[in-house]
């Protein structure tokens, strides 16, 4: 209840208020399953009360954030949090613009054509000007899969590039971008490319089911349509898609109980092509752990 603090002195009330929520965030978020889920539970019970308490127009720029931060990441709703970016924007404040500008057009990400390229210009805004290097990084992220959102498919794979350049600094979304530049040139039908930056992917970041099995899927299907023939002492694609297919297969076997829902499914679509591929006359069976059966 804050005692001793008015009712109408809503910005402190809203200090007090978060600070409480950063308590219980550091208290309740260590321990068991149960604790955490407990902690969850009073973080949105806490910001559902911050947000139904105080509007925008009542909230400090730094709580406006951390309140639309939230909503975006942690509700079903993440539109909500636009009236609290674009109030923490109007209010002129250097600390928090390059953080609510960020989380604006992240939204604006998943919206219409209009939205999208609103958000494409507050994230170059973002990049050009912010003295952050973590937030220029955020920015160049999005920038990427806000293109590639927009089929802007040459403008995502050059800014993909840009963050991936050698000497770039940017680490942090170097498989998620590494992804998305395949994926940009599958989209233009670059196909060489596309089958090289997918191979990076599923090789070197194996155990990131998350796009590791995308990468495995596209490759898989992009060599057999492709379908060069043996040539030099290398495999044929399909050959090659058969045989790399099932060794992804039994290296990524052991993991797939710890794989989200959607990389599952991804992954049982990989063992179902390869399945596939092994009925072919085009390639040469290899011994193998037999598919169609699920994993273990």
């Amino acid at each position: 209840e804050f005692p001793g603090v008015a009712a109408e002195d809503k910005a402190l009330r809203a200090l007090l208020k978060i600070a409480v929520i950063g308590i219980a965030e550091t208290r309740l978020g260590e321990g068991d399953d149960a604790s955490k889920a407990k902690a969850d539970t009073l973080m949105k019970s806490l910001f559902q009360e911050l947000k139904s308490e105080f509007g925008p127009k009542d909230l400090p720029p730094g709580i406006l954030v951390r309140t639309g931060d939230f909503l975006r990441l942690k509700t079903s709703a993440p539109r909500q949090a636009l009236p609290y970016y674009e109030e923490a924007i109007a209010r002129g404040d250097a600390d928090v613009r390059f953080p609510a500008l960020l989380g604006k057009a992240s939204v604006l990400a998943e919206g219409s054509k209009e939205e999208r390229e609103a958000g494409i210009k507050d994230l170059e805004t973002v990049f050009a000007e912010c003295p952050d290097a973590g937030a220029k990084e955020d920015a160049l992220y999005w920038l990427v899969m806000t293109r590639m959102k927009a089929d802007d498919l040459a403008g995502a794979g050059d800014t993909a590039e840009r963050y991936l350049a050698q000497g770039s600094g940017f680490e942090r979304y170097v498989p998620e971008v590494r992804l998305a530049l395949g994926s940009s040139y599958q989209g233009r039908n670059m196909t060489a490319e596309a089958l090289a930056a997918h191979e990076r992917v599923w090789r070197e970041h194996e155990t990131v089911s998350r796009v590791s099995n995308q990468a495995m899927r596209s490759w898989l299907q992009l060599s057999w349509a492709r379908q060069a023939p043996a040539k030099d002492g290398a495999r044929s694609d399909r050959q090659a898609a058969y045989e790399e297919g099932q060794a992804f297969l039994d290296r990524t076997r052991p993991i797939y109980g710890t794989m989200a829902p959607f990389d599952q499914e991804t992954w049982l679509e990989i063992e179902k092509l390869v399945a596939e591929y092994g009925r072919s006359t085009d390639v040469k069976p290899v011994t193998k752990t037999p598919t169609g059966q699920g994993p273990e």
